[in-house]
């Protein structure tokens, strides 16, 4: 059985219960959970499974599921897809990340060398995690903003703007 997501409006207060599957059909808000990655200066730009669409992400991500909390979901999200449990800080919630309707709270994590040779990846979730600069994910998104997922592109420029760095912002589909 599918599991079950909150329904959430605007305002992110739960209004019902769907699976992803309906909340998808019918583009109802629901929360999804992201985590940016880091090691030393480097993002973990995940690239998503080929049987999904191939596509350039968070680090980790993926919904929230119904009663659960945002944190909590995103340190699931963290065991399942890359075998690690650390504490998460909060960056924000990102307001309209995606055309999915998807109600974002984004979390990050700093790593060592040691924790990233150690990380065990959920090849049925992504191929890899690349190590870019916030730089180098910024000229790769400006130079090819299809290859990324619409709700990385908007959590990046949201990144960016509250982190208060100097690199250019990405365009969205």
């Amino acid at each position: 059985m599918e599991n079950l997501l909150d329904i959430v409006n605007e305002q992110d207060e739960v209004i019902g219960r769907a699976t992803a599957q309906e909340i998808h059909a019918k583009l109802l808000h629901h929360r999804v959970a992201a985590v940016f990655v880091f090691c030393g200066d480097k993002l973990l730009v995940q690239q998503r499974a080929r049987v999904k669409d191939g596509l350039l992400d968070h680090s980790v991500g993926g919904h929230v599921d119904a009663g659960e909390f945002y944190e909590k979901a995103a340190a699931r999200e963290m065991q399942e897809e890359i075998g690690l449990e650390v504490s998460l800080q909060f960056v924000g919630r990102v307001p309209g990340a995606d055309r999915r309707n998807h109600v974002l709270s984004l979390f990050e994590v700093e790593i060592d060398n040691v924790q990233f040779e150690s990380l065990e990846i959920d090849m049925r979730e992504m191929e890899e995690l690349i190590p870019m600069t916030l730089e180098e994910v910024s000229q790769k998104m400006n130079e090819n903003p299809a290859a990324f997922t619409d709700g990385f592109l908007s959590t990046f420029n949201f990144y960016v703007t509250k982190k208060g760095l100097s690199i250019p912002l990405v365009p969205r589909k």
